[in-house]
């Protein structure tokens, strides 16, 4: 067996079908298997109500980078599993986004609001 590793510019610069062979490749070592993907049913915040999302809106609405990055959970994705776990890549989050680099997709998902 042999084991590479990648950085996320390595990755992001990769051809589309190279990531989706990288994304194939984490699903089956997960063992989730192809045929456990399962398109999106719905676009909404799966684990929190919609009074739950407006508090978190309002405490990251200063924060422009954050916000965008909160508004991606809204977006159609795949699920995984019974009851279905959905699926988020990082890197649609980070071109999405337009922000630099995947640190900074990071840096808004730890967003503290209440500290600032």
């Amino acid at each position: 067996m042999i084991g590479i590793t990648l950085t996320s510019e390595q990755i992001r610069s990769a051809p589309k079908e190279v990531r989706q062979w990288i994304e194939h490749e984490v699903i089956a070592a997960l063992g989730l298997g192809a045929a456990a993907v399962a398109p999106a049913q719905t676009a909404h915040v799966v684990s929190c109500t919609v009074e739950e999302a407006a508090d978190v809106l309002a405490q990251i609405r200063s924060i422009v980078p954050a916000v965008n990055v909160f508004l991606e959970f809204g977006r159609p994705t795949s699920s995984f599993g019974q009851p279905p776990m959905m699926a988020f890549r990082l890197i649609d989050i980070l071109h999405h986004t337009k922000l630099e680099n995947i640190e900074q997709v990071m840096e808004c998902l730890e967003t503290d609001a209440g500290a600032s």
